[in-house]
């Protein structure tokens, strides 16, 4: 049952805090990103750093081997590994195994930023999701797979959707059109659908649970809307998740926090114009601020 969908605002925040960020805990913050390809490297990227901005611990990346070595060098933060691709640079399924292997060693694994083919995000999605032990975050083409699996194969609580609203639709098998129609945009229905947490919107975002829960998020700054903006957003909200096992919560904060980083570089370079790697060098200053009041 949907209920109406809650504010999220600072006051929100304070009420449902997030755990102590500057807790080492062994076992806290470790995250795996898997995407990127041959034509879109930086997407990987560009999640990788907004996760290590949003508190990760440590980050490893597996991408296409053809673009592995640059990733590393541009962020030597990161360990990074190269796996099989398809003849249009895009991560083969036979890299799912290299994913499974890797996933040991981490909390959650964000799977999806930087593929270019739906055929190829849903096979890899395929082969992979459904067999991690670890916290999941599916991003971008990677929801793919999903619109031929009518009850998913996902576990409740264990998932997080990013998808924007194109890729609400590509997951749930309809027109785009259709989705208009509905207060959320379909993410209410693919959270039910697939037993996920769905955060997703456009100038509004909204966040849906399984449950029932909703919450609407009208922060931000319209240059949020730049290329890479959704792979940055993908990445704090997959930060988080590895600290608290709550989905909605990392969820709810993560977007929150994504937003409002857009805001703090406006004031600063304009409404528009930045870029999606600029938010993320603002996400520290805004997450100390909203975690310690």
């Amino acid at each position: 049952m949907t209920v109406d969908a809650e504010k999220v605002d600072e006051s929100l925040l304070r009420r449902w805090p997030l755990p102590d960020l500057t807790d080492d805990t062994e076992g806290k913050g470790r995250l795996l990103v898997v995407g990127g390809s041959r034509q879109t490297p930086g997407a990987a990227l560009l999640s990788a750093e907004a996760a290590l901005r949003a508190g990760a611990t440590t980050v490893q990346v597996l991408t296409v081997r053809s673009v592995a070595t640059a990733i590393a060098v541009a962020a030597p933060e990161l360990l990074v590994e190269g796996a099989d691709e398809n003849d249009e640079g895009e991560l083969s399924p036979a890299a799912a195994y290299q994913a499974r292997e890797m996933a040991q060693e981490n909390d959650v694994v964000l799977v999806g930023p930087g593929f270019m083919s739906p055929p190829a995000a849903a096979d890899l999605g395929r082969a992979l999701v459904g067999k991690l032990n670890s916290r999941v975050v599916i991003d971008a083409l990677c929801l793919a797979y999903l619109a031929d699996e009518p009850e998913g194969p996902l576990a409740e609580g264990r998932v997080i959707l990013t998808p924007n609203t194109g890729e609400v639709a590509l997951a749930l098998g309809v027109d785009e059109d259709e989705l208009q129609g509905e207060s959320d945009l379909g993410a209410s229905r693919l959270a039910h659908r697939h037993r996920a947490v769905v955060t997703s919107g456009g100038a509004c975002t909204w966040v849906a649970s399984p449950d029932g829960r909703r919450w609407r998020d009208t922060a931000g700054e319209p240059g949020l809307a730049a290329s890479g903006s959704g792979d940055t957003k993908a990445g704090v909200i997959a930060a988080l998740f590895s600290r608290t096992e709550d989905a909605a919560r990392a969820a709810v904060w993560g977007g929150h926090l994504h937003a409002l980083a857009g805001e703090r570089l406006a004031e600063r370079v304009g409404p528009v114009g930045y870029l999606a790697r600029e938010v993320a060098s603002e996400v520290p200053g805004v997450l100390s601020r909203l975690a310690h009041g």
